[in-house]
């Protein structure tokens, strides 16, 4: 007697139904939790409502007096906690771009060239070329950052990537508080490296405060960061947004690639610290690692993966205290690229190094370089990916 599963298309219904299954036990969970805190916020905003309305027994100049007091305090918190410090150019502008689908919006890196383009420090001359794109992708994830700030009287520049994955609200989050957090970081001067690991811890647990408050906000995001004091470039990363130097015409790795498929080193790492990988993927600590599980091993945010509440407790190898790399500029090195994953992912390094040579070869432009470099990628070398890229042409006096 022949097995009752006898053709592969027998396997068809059971493996179906055991799919469907799985996600729908999750999507109740995620539901249950969602109607949980909404549910949670009402209460709280019930209770502080009959407080209210109790209060309101005082004469009414106290009770305008008191509105107008708490609307500008309101407004003062608001304006602090987001707005960052230092002179804001014109990178603030149109940052998360609605690229159309499979074009390429340069409309923010054209408006910026003259006001934020260039900068001189200390003898170093900087020229910045700025590009992305949606790509093949149906939303934009991906955010950037430059932007000028102070301390103590010393100005910095910053450079910054963020690729987001399950939404754009980390990223976006990222390039929004990186400038006011490292601002007030006095002791950057005496320990740069170790202010802008701190830094990048408060922002971390920043963020996830707000995602244990709004369940829209369990996305994540990489982040890539360069520092520029005077010709010392510190270079911060977390996840898989990489950056170089060309120096002497090859390039300089600035960046420590947090990527399980890329690095085998961090399939080592995850396990040492307790996590697990599956299929040369991060997965999640506690639930099913087939349904829940990520690309890269090092981000900001990710609630579901370092949360007590869906983790039980086991940890999940996710690097959040970033790599932090430093490099004395000099004559030899001539350009700086810093992008997202969806740029690696069709260049090597070297073949990125001397793609932007050949295009400042025959123009001496680097938004025009930039341009190209990521249409390159996109059209040309099919990548699959949004697309953020940064070149930073470097002049020293």
């Amino acid at each position: 007697m022949g097995s009752i599963l006898s053709t592969p298309a027998d396997l068809i219904l059971p493996v179906g139904t055991a799919v469907v299954a799985t996600c729908l036990a999750y999507s109740f969970f995620l539901h249950q939790y969602r109607r949980k805190r909404v549910m949670e916020k009402n209460a709280d905003n019930d209770a502080a409502s009959t407080s209210t309305d109790r209060g309101r027994a005082g004469s009414d100049a106290n009770e305008t007096a008191n509105a107008v007091e708490t609307a500008g305090g309101e407004s003062t918190a608001a304006a602090e906690s987001c707005e960052p410090s230092g002179e804001r150019g014109c990178a603030d502008e149109g940052q998360q771009s609605d690229a159309p689908e499979g074009g390429q919006d340069t409309k923010v890196e054209e408006a910026c060239r003259d006001d934020a383009g260039d900068g001189e420090s200390q003898g170093l001359m900087v020229r910045v070329g700025i590009s992305e794109t949606i790509g093949k992708r149906t939303s934009m994830e991906d955010a950037w950052l430059q932007e000028n700030i102070t301390i103590g009287g010393t100005e910095l520049k910053l450079f910054g990537v963020f690729d987001g994955h399950g939404g754009s609200e980390a990223s976006a989050f990222c390039k929004a508080t990186i400038p006011r957090l490292l601002a007030a970081k006095e002791n950057f001067l005496d320990d740069p490296v170790t202010a802008i690991a701190d830094m990048v811890e408060e922002l971390e647990e920043a963020w996830l405060a707000q995602a244990k408050e709004e369940p829209q906000k369990h996305d994540g995001s990489t982040l890539l960061l360069g520092v520029l004091h005077g010709s010392t470039l510190y270079t911060a990363n977390a996840g898989d947004s990489e950056g170089l130097v060309a120096r002497n015409k090859e390039p300089v790795v600035l960046t420590y690639l947090h990527n399980p498929s890329k690095n085998p080193d961090e399939v080592a790492r995850i396990e040492a610290e307790g996590g697990r990988t599956w299929r040369n993927r991060l997965a999640h600590p506690h639930l099913n690692p087939q349904f829940f599980n990520l690309g890269v091993s090092g981000a900001i945010g990710d609630l579901m993966y370092k949360d007590e509440e869906y983790t039980s407790g086991k940890a999940s190898g996710i690097a959040v205290r970033p790599y932090v790399s430093t490099q004395q500029l000099g004559e030899q090195d001539d350009f700086v690229v810093l992008a997202c994953d969806g740029l690696w992912d069709v260049f090597s390094y070297e073949e990125c190094v001397k793609y932007v040579y050949e295009r400042l070869a025959e123009n001496d432009d680097p938004q025009q370089a930039c341009d190209e470099l990521v249409k390159e990628a996109e059209f040309n070398r099919e990548s699959q990916d949004n697309i953020t890229a940064m070149i930073l042409v470097l002049r020293h006096n």
